[in-house]
């Protein structure tokens, strides 16, 4: 995401150590930096249960964007090739029961076994969502970061480099070196 101009401080985050480690070193601090507090932000004895509430209403969300994904396909492209033709019957069962578990998982249950307040995971899906967006809006739309990426960079000089090879056509500057005046 980051070679690709998607996060903020791209190409901080996109650099990559090309001697020892040939990994993005930044982005796995950032990573190690957001797994701690994941696993230290609620209290001790719950965070296992509060990671897969977490997860889990996030991936329902996703599960029935890609759903209605398959729905808007389905009837805007209706000639269109598919290896695997999903019934409308299970995809609308699908849906139905993932709009349940996104509405129900606010009701508050008979009794809790948490400290914190039974919604906390399930809000903070959200706020993340809307934070997400909002860093994809400000970084893809704003300041046009795909343009201005490490791949977009990297296919400039590609492309430069291969119309030296084919065309032989080269900068002024690489004339100069090649023929130094006399």
């Amino acid at each position: 995401s980051a070679r690709e101009g998607l996060l903020p401080f791209s190409d901080y985050f996109g650099w990559v150590e090309e001697r020892y480690t040939k990994s993005p070193i930044f982005a796995v601090l950032l990573f190690y930096v957001l797994a701690v507090v994941f696993l230290f932000a609620p209290p001790p004895s719950q965070v296992f249960n509060f990671i897969v509430s977490f997860a889990s209403y996030l991936a329902y969300f996703f599960y029935l964007l890609a759903v209605v994904g398959i729905l808007v396909i389905r009837f805007r492209e209706p000639e269109l090739a598919r290896p695997i033709k999903a019934p409308i019957v299970a995809i609308v069962l699908f849906s139905v029961i993932a709009v349940y578990q996104l509405i129900f998982s606010f009701l508050p249950p008979t009794s809790s076994s948490t400290t914190y307040p039974y919604y906390t995971p399930y809000l903070t899906s959200v706020l993340l969502v809307i934070f997400t967006v909002g860093f994809w809006y400000l970084q893809v739309v704003v300041h046009k970061g795909p343009e201005k990426s490490f791949n977009s960079k990297i296919a400039e000089q590609a492309a430069t480099e291969l119309e030296k090879e084919i065309y032989g056509v080269g900068t002024d500057a690489d004339a100069e070196q090649k023929f130094p005046e006399a």
